[in-house]
């Protein structure tokens, strides 16, 4: 549990903070950070992720935002921002469109061609031979 006060109406109250949710780091490197931002979490909620242990009392103690803002003075980190959180829905949705759409094309695409086995290659070539039909005129 970290302590931290707050003035209120002239008294100071004591607030605590779980840390047992807390990722208990000993340091943070740069991929750490943007792998958080690359989960869509903020500056705020990456100091409620983890927490350090304090070198010279050894308490847990959570991260102050001054904290984070040093982390975030770092030139790989300077002017990132989180993710954009997409949404998901919580169920699993089937669409019965898109299977018959794929099939459709796949029908669709390559229609089976009957094959001519005893076909040589010299078939082909004179299927194309235009030397002897007539000559195509072009009028200009």
């Amino acid at each position: 549990m970290i302590e931290g006060q707050e003035e209120l109406n002239g008294s100071k109250e004591v607030k605590m903070r779980d840390l047992s949710t807390c990722e208990v780091v000993s340091e943070v490197t740069t991929r750490m950070i943007l792998a958080d931002l690359g989960e869509g979490l903020t500056r705020d909620e990456i100091a409620l992720k983890y927490a350090y242990k304090d070198r010279l009392s050894g308490e847990v103690k959570e991260f102050e935002k001054w904290m984070v803002d040093i982390l975030f003075k770092d030139p790989a980190l300077k002017n990132k921002r989180p993710a954009a959180k997409r949404k998901v829905l919580p169920f699993l949705f089937k669409s019965t469109f898109l299977e018959e759409e794929v099939q459709s094309v796949e029908e669709n695409v390559l229609p089976n061609f009957p094959v001519d086995e005893e076909a040589s290659d010299d078939s082909e070539d004179e299927a194309f031979d235009n030397s002897e039909d007539e000559p195509i005129v072009i009028n200009s």
